[in-house]
């Protein structure tokens, strides 16, 4: 009889000894459960996640897909209110809700009620049947669904609820990742390529004909799952690090994710190929907002809440602190010099201070990447006082950024140019023409407009504006880092070069009163300047950023 190794059911299912995919679950979750001891703690690492325990203490509501009944399991599908009270094991899903015509199941005021009684197979989407077949396949009676445990048109429960996603995504069995599907409407399985296999004739040495032997080539599974729609989505970033065990349905096959990586920060993949590797996790706070900002995210407001979750479990492991808006204190003022890669738009009126990349739509990097054994330049973020003054409603405290610093005008600006400068001689030639103009003219090195800071009619350095328009009103320099002149590059008058802000005073200094003394500011850019001299005549001062 041929057998084709590998292939999960839905592919060969007519071939001997393949296994049904939830066998294959079944079998990866036994083996994690049983033998991974890294696999049950959470994220920050302390204590363990004990299944079936008094501490297991699952979401608020869960879809319920099968009760026994004198030891038969029976299909009921209704939505169990103050699930917590079973402290039964459950299984998240993690899934794309498409367009809006294409939007799945939800769960309403109206209709409330009814799911809480029961809920028609016929009016869940593929996607939604075939987590709740495998759920059943597998005895796991409990189901996780956002669409469906959320009140959605309830601002006040759709709040509680996504506070507590991180929670439930870490303490859930597992996950299943519709990784592949666009939408709920196309299921877990009816994304699947077919292999392209090849028939090879084979003959045995005695010379008797067997039957052939198909050939494939395995598909390259982590590309799959990287460029995977699935993965695109802002929310499943905190979804993915936070869970535990993710079991992974792609065009390409099945993969199994979990946290028994043999190094810190690595997570132990394996295919139904039979093949396994390690993915690295990034680590570091400054990397994950750069791949969050990269990814699609349906409604604005939800760019801070998205990951709030995962910056709470970063604040749980001990490693950072002063969670603001973003940004975590303790590595300011490095993190606050972020960039954006092409035009960034600033969202006005959602509440975000400028100085948080979260105020922006765009992907954003950070200049702390190339920091070699940079020095703070006379800039410091001060402790959050809570002296008294008044801020309207549009402005939280928390968004208030309290420095003492170095702040000095612009003269002027010259640009915008298309060419960049990394010392004091080059920013000299930076201009309409020259050197400089005809190293960038040809486009084959592509950078953000930029504009010439210039003091007293001389260029002292350099600046992008976020949204690359020049700004309207005054322009300050704000230098937050002091670097040495990198090597290879030519003498420059002064050996340090400062990373600064850009900024204009706020437009909205009518709104604050009682903050004697302060001056408050705006972000508005990023840039370099090659003068740390230029500073000598000021005296560090206290100012606000907002």
């Amino acid at each position: 009889m041929l057998k084709v190794e590998g292939i999960t059911a839905n592919l060969a299912r007519d071939v001997d000894d393949v296994m049904r995919p939830s066998e294959l679950v079944q079998e990866w979750l036994s083996t994690c459960v049983s033998q991974h001891e890294l696999c049950r703690k959470p994220f920050h690492g302390k204590g363990d996640i004990i299944e079936q325990s008094v501490d297991h203490i699952p979401p608020r509501r869960l879809i319920q897909t099968f009760e026994f009944c004198w030891g038969v399991k029976l299909p009921k599908r209704r939505l169990v209110e103050d699930a917590f009270l079973l402290r039964a094991p459950y299984v998240a899903l993690s899934h794309c809700w498409g367009s809006t015509d294409k939007r799945p199941l939800c769960t309403t005021r109206d209709n409330f009620a009814m799911h809480r009684r029961h809920m028609a197979w016929h009016q869940f989407p593929q996607t939604f049947q075939d987590a709740i077949q495998l759920c059943m396949e597998i005895s796991i009676q409990y189901l996780w669904i956002d669409s469906l445990c959320i009140i959605q048109d309830d601002e006040d429960d759709w709040r509680l609820e996504s506070a507590n996603m991180a929670n439930i995504y870490e303490r859930a069995l597992f996950t299943i990742a519709a990784s592949s599907a666009v939408n709920s409407t196309e299921g877990l399985f009816k994304v699947r390529k077919s292999l392209n296999l090849v028939e090879i004739p084979y003959n045995d040495p005695e010379g008797e004909r067997t039957d052939p032997v198909l050939f494939f080539i395995e598909p390259d599974l982590g590309k799959c799952l990287s460029t995977s729609p699935l993965n695109q989505r802002a929310w499943v970033m905190q979804e993915y690090f936070l869970s535990r065990r993710t079991v992974h349905l792609t065009t390409q096959g099945i993969i199994w994710s979990c946290k028994n990586g043999k190094r810190p920060h690595t997570r132990h993949m394996t295919s139904e190929f039979g093949s396994s590797w390690e993915e690295v996790f990034e680590d570091e706070w400054s990397r994950l907002v750069q791949s969050y900002t990269r990814r699609e995210l349906t409604y604005k407001s939800d760019k801070l809440v998205a990951i709030e979750g995962l910056a709470t479990r970063f604040q749980s492991r001990g490693e950072e602190s002063g969670y603001r808006q973003g940004l975590f204190e303790r590595h300011m003022p490095h993190d606050l010099l972020w960039y954006g890669e092409g035009r960034l738009l600033r969202d006005v009126g959602n509440g975000i201070p400028s100085w948080s990349w979260a105020s922006t739509t765009g992907p954003i990097s950070f200049k702390a990447s190339v920091f070699e054994n940079a020095e703070t330049f006379h800039a410091k973020i001060a402790p959050r006082s809570y002296r008294d003054f008044e801020v309207k409603e549009n402005l939280p405290f928390d968004s208030i950024l309290y420095m003492n610093a170095l702040v000095r005008r612009i003269d002027n600006l010259e640009g915008p140019l298309q060419c960049q400068a990394f010392c004091y001689e080059d920013v000299q030639d930076m201009g309409f023409s020259g050197r400089m103009y005809e190293d960038y003219k040809n486009g084959s090195i592509n950078v953000a407009p930029t504009f010439a800071l210039l003091s007293a009619g001389k260029k002292v350095g350099w600046g992008v504006f976020d949204e690359h328009g020049k700004s309207g009103g005054d322009v300050f320099c704000l230098p937050l880092m002091k670097q040495r002149v990198w090597e290879g590059f030519a003498l420059s008058k002064e050996p340090h070069f400062l990373w600064a802000l850009l900024v204009s005073p706020a437009v909205f200094i009518e709104d604050y009163r009682g903050m004697d003394g302060c001056e408050w500011y705006q972000r508005v850019g990023w840039g370099l300047h090659f003068v740390p001299s230029w500073f000598d005549e000021l005296i560090v001062r206290d100012i606000c950023l907002v």
